[in-house]
């Protein structure tokens, strides 16, 4: 399916686990674009969570560059997207990193490519049912029980203004780069863990599509804890105070 556009205009939110207590993602039609990047070279550990934004495009955090470069890209369904990762040096802390496949993603097929917000949806994605999904650990500690791919329902995004002061106090605040714009929100049962960075922001169309607003910069397995992700197009979500 093609990715919807029109004109519209920016958007406003209304004042809503996994990922630490999270929920199981069963098709890869429920995440178009999800993968696990994989490291051979460290005992086939996820390092991160990436998304396939077009057919030759695989999004990742900055942060993950140094853990990627060598790895394996892996689909929903085990399947090896991408094999020996070459991954280029970022060139600022924080922030999206792209790279180039070698072979295109059939959209058909797991794990398709994602479709990712512009200015052109502002008026038509509704930003009180978002999820966070990733392919992770549920865990930062053990990781002997391998990794699975789950999403995590967003009881509310934060207003932007007020991310940035979220963020420094967290305890992974080096994650994040000074020249970003960040998003946020709070679970108070729900986290980002090991292997979750990277972790797609995905909210719904009034179309019934689901698009892709950001990615998941910090991964602090704590309960209540501060998840910041930042916006994957400059058309970003600005999400406001309401009431």
């Amino acid at each position: 399916m093609l990715c919807w556009q029109s004109v519209q205009q920016q958007p406003r939110l209304r004042c809503r686990q996994r990922l630490l207590n999270a929920n199981a993602i069963t098709s890869c039609d429920e995440f178009p674009g999800l993968v696990s990047i994989v490291a051979p070279q460290a005992a086939n550990i996820t390092v991160c969570t990436g998304v396939i934004t077009s057919a030759t495009t695989l999004s990742l955090p900055a942060n993950c560059a140094l853990f990627a470069n060598g790895a394996n890209v892996i689909a929903q369904d085990g399947t090896v997207v991408a094999s020996d990762l070459q991954v280029p040096a970022p060139a600022t802390i924080g922030g999206p990193i792209t790279v180039t496949l070698d072979t295109p993603i059939d959209a058909g097929s797991c794990p398709g490519v994602a479709c990712v917000y512009t200015a052109a949806m502002a008026d038509v994605i509704v930003l009180d049912q978002c999820q966070v999904a990733a392919g992770g650990y549920s865990s930062n500690t053990d990781l002997s029980g391998g990794s699975s791919f789950e999403y995590l329902d967003i009881p509310s995004l934060q207003p932007t203004d007020q991310c940035l002061a979220f963020i420094q106090v967290s305890s992974q605040n080096i994650f994040f780069g000074d020249s970003q714009t960040y998003n946020c929100f709070f679970s108070p049962t729900g986290s980002t863990c090991q292997g979750d960075m990277g972790a797609p922001i995905v909210c719904p169309l009034t179309t019934g599509e689901q698009v892709v607003i950001g990615q998941v910069e910090n991964s602090e397995c704590t309960p209540g804890s501060v998840v910041g992700f930042y916006n994957l197009e400059e058309a970003s979500v600005r999400v406001v105070q309401v009431g």
